[in-house]
């Protein structure tokens, strides 16, 4: 075997600013990998000593004492016998060639002197510079692929991060063949940019291979074959290793849904100490919805995303959590059971469209592939391509290299571990189709799904979702004096929403037949408007969905719904809860005086304003500070009078209004009203009706893809108006008491959405 010549170039190809050869190279040790699954992303080592004695330069730090490594981020090389010292930054590029082969670009990450005139050089790939640096996380939905990437290695996950590095390495990415349109949807959480691009890349079966021009290279590994490797290149020994068989492989699949009935959460309570510079605040229930925070007292926040915060100032920060749900896909091999079993359950970015994608590329790999470990003379042979080569049996194979081990004084010798068996699926298996069915009809199975390698389709039946309750009406108005707020008359409760339709999700796979007849199950009938006396009455329930023979009623009721990896829209789910907001109104009438600095006596509802001014019960019903003045307008009090012919007598309370989602609902209540005199008979005022509830609305109202959520609850009626009374009474006069207002109705229950079909393909 010919002597080759090393060649090491330091800072840039054109003008490095050191250069190494053999004459002062004294070895070359590296480690090169290509993850064929991409179950981690390797980082490659190269590791050179040289004799500084030899070269016109020596490295050492600018305040050099004998012995000691290079600074932390900076390395440094002086010119021999001068004071001059040029700058090496830290991952300045290094390029490696032996015998005229590439082998590769690598970053300087240390320099230091190990002997009396030998140095030791320390270089990394980029995945390994990258490994040091933070990312503070994202959620991705439908987000092209080139752009995750992009913000994986241009920001921190919330602002820009810019390094001379990091932007060489943002120009250098190239994309893979057909890879332009993936997109990619899920939530990485708190890590370094290592770890977040193995999120991506892991989920879409997609690789970091090397490339003659220095190309970042984001590609899928392909069966094409590179060459063969000489067998006069390949030194005696290695080995073939007969892995276990795969028993089974379990992969999760993550959904991360927005519920509209969520509650906030603390997510930071700085409330003593100032916090003037900003501090990154990292969320323990990660991942929020970005666009709920809010914060309190002086905090301000500086930049956020879903995992944390960069915030200044005090208070607090609160927000809501995204629900979290999961789903397990597995495939079994039942003639091996005692192989081994594979488990992949925290890659957060393995969704409903591509889990089934990894499964496969997990299981045929664990299933087929050998090991191959032969040590060979490097002569510019990559990992993650496939060379025909001979195994240490004289068996010709074509295999992938996985990882190099090299070893190069003046000849590169390379250990490589070589996969054969194992062939890369040439479609993936991700589902990037769509279709969403609704009624009843006959689907046709697109042609792509029977000329694809592994032909399935993923299918989400939704049922219908139940109707809502109906409101509670009212309570009638007191008679006379009551003795606080509290005690007027009540108005009801909001109606329970709906149950959502079951949801069943399988996958066909076996006997995909042309045709498929379908129908979606229809929402239940809401509950209907009662009157006071009357019990609410619950909405019907919804219809089974059906595909086929497939059918959703032996599906289950997931808390949140469905979310489509696709677009982001949540299908199915609960429908908002309007049962914790204010109620409607109590009905007016005469009281006594409820706050503390009145005197002692009576108090009047104000029959024009309707204000009131919170007493102990109030504030607690209302969730409102003791003494505050709170509005509960509803129907206007008819006008009292004292000191007239008949010693005075007061007019009825307006009825309570029933209250919207939105804005109070003042039109439904009734003013109270005088009671007529006719003669020698006098009374007070009636009471106004309360305010009938209003209707629930349509979950579509909401969400355009509300198919399967429950129906909306009525809303309850508002109380009923007390009546007026005498404050005195003449002789002579026949006294008539005066009626109570009546309850407002509650409001009908809104039906439940119709349920719908989603095919992936």
């Amino acid at each position: 075997m010919a002597v080759k010549t090393n060649e090491i170039l330091i800072g840039s190809k054109e003008n490095p600013i050191l250069s190494l050869d053999n004459d002062n190279i004294i070895s070359v040790n590296g480690n090169l990998a290509c993850d064929l699954l991409c179950e981690t992303i390797p980082v490659d080592t190269l590791e050179i000593q040289c004799r500084y004695d030899r070269m016109q330069v020596a490295f050492s730090p600018i305040d050099y004492d004998g012995l000691r490594t290079s600074a932390a981020k900076q390395v440094y090389a002086r010119s021999a016998g001068t004071d001059d010292v040029l700058d090496i930054p830290y991952a300045s590029g290094l390029w490696y060639y032996n015998g005229g082969s590439y082998i590769g670009k690598f970053y300087v990450v240390d320099a230091q002197r190990t002997g009396k005139s030998v140095y030791t050089i320390k270089a990394k790939s980029a995945i390994g510079v990258l490994d040091v640096m933070p990312y503070y996380g994202k959620l991705f939905v439908n987000t092209p692929l080139s752009d995750a990437i992009n913000d994986i290695i241009l920001t921190d996950g919330m602002r820009r991060t810019e390094t001379p590095f990091l932007l060489d390495l943002a120009e250098s990415i190239v994309l893979g063949s057909n890879l332009d349109a993936v997109t990619v949807t899920g939530w990485i959480p708190v890590c370094t940019k290592r770890e977040a691009l193995h999120h991506v890349l892991f989920a879409q079966g997609i690789n970091i291979l090397k490339s003659e021009n220095d190309a970042f290279l984001v590609s899928r590994i392909t069966n094409l074959n590179a060459g063969e490797i000489d067998p006069d290149d390949e030194y005696e020994g290695g080995s073939v290793d007969l892995t276990d068989r795969v028993r089974s492989v379990e992969v999760t699949e993550h959904s991360y849904v927005q519920s509209p009935n969520a509650e906030p959460v603390v997510l930071y309570d700085n409330t003593e100490t100032l916090v003037d510079l900003g501090t990154t605040v990292i969320f323990d229930s990660a991942p929020i919805v970005a666009s709920s925070l809010i914060a309190s007292g002086t905090l301000v926040v500086l930049a956020s995303n879903e995992n944390c915060a960069i915030v200044t100032g005090v208070g607090t920060l609160t927000g809501i959590p995204y629900t979290h749900t999961t789903n397990v896909v597995s495939r079994v091999n039942s003639s091996n059971a005692d192989g081994q079993s594979i488990s992949v359950s925290d890659a957060t970015m393995v969704n409903a469209v591509n889990s089934n994608a990894v499964a496969d590329r997990l299981y045929d790999y664990y299933f087929k592939k050998r090991e191959i470990k032969i040590p060979i003379v490097l002569s510019g042979e990559r990992c993650g391509l496939k060379y025909t080569c001979t195994s240490p049996f004289g068996e010709k194979k074509e295999a992938f290299i996985s990882s190099m081990s090299i070893t190069a004084s003046a000849i590169a010798k390379a250990d490589c571990k070589i996969i054969s068996g194992y062939e890369p699926p040439e479609r993936p298996g991700e589902l990037t189709h769509l279709v969403v069915l609704t009624g009843s009809g006959v689907f046709q199975v697109p042609r792509e799904v029977f000329e694809a390698d592994n032909p399935r389709m993923r299918v989400i039946l939704i049922g219908g979702g139940q109707g809502g309750q109906g409101g509670q009406p009212g309570e009638y108005g007191k008679t006379g004096l009551v003795n606080d707020v509290a005690s007027l008359a009540k108005p009801g409760s909001h109606g329970t929403n709906g149950a959502p339709g079951r949801i069943r999700m399988t996958q066909i796979d076996k006997k995909i037949s042309e045709y498929y007849s379908y129908s979606c199950g229809c929402g239940g009938k809401g509950g209907q408007r009662v009157s006071y006396g009357e019990a609410q009455i619950t909405g019907d329930m919804g219809g089974p969905t059906t595909f086929g023979d497939y059918s959703s009623e032996v599906g289950t009721i997931p808390e949140v719904g469905f979310i489509d990896p696709l677009s982001g829209n949540v299908y199915g789910g609960p429908s908002p809860d309007f049962s914790k907001v204010i109620r409607s109104g109590r009905g007016g009438g005469v009281v006594k005086r409820i706050a503390s600095e009145q005197a002692d006596g009576e108090y009047r509802i104000d029959p024009e304003s309707g204000v009131i001014v919170a007493n102990e019960a109030i504030a607690e019903e209302y969730g409102v500070e003791l003494g505050q003045v709170i509005e509960v307008r509803g129907g206007k009090g008819s006008v009292y009078e004292f000191g007239n012919a008949f010693n005075g007598y007061t007019g009825g309370g307006g009825g309570g209004p029933a209250i919207n989602y939105i804005q109070w609902n003042y039109d439904n209540a009734s003013d109270g009203y005088y009671y007529k005199i006719n003669g020698k008979d006098i009374g007070g005022g009636h009471g106004g009706r309360g305010g009938s509830g209003l209707d629930g609305p349509s979950p579509f109202a909401f969400s355009k893809t509300a198919y399967g959520r429950g129906g909306i609850g009525g809303h309850g009626g508002g109380g009923g108006g007390s009546s007026g009374y005498l404050l005195y009474t003449a002789s002579g006069y026949t006294v008539t008491a005066p009626n109570p207002g009546r309850g407002g109705d509650g409001g009908k229950g809104s039906d439940g959405a119709p349920g719908c079909i989603l095919v992936y393909y």
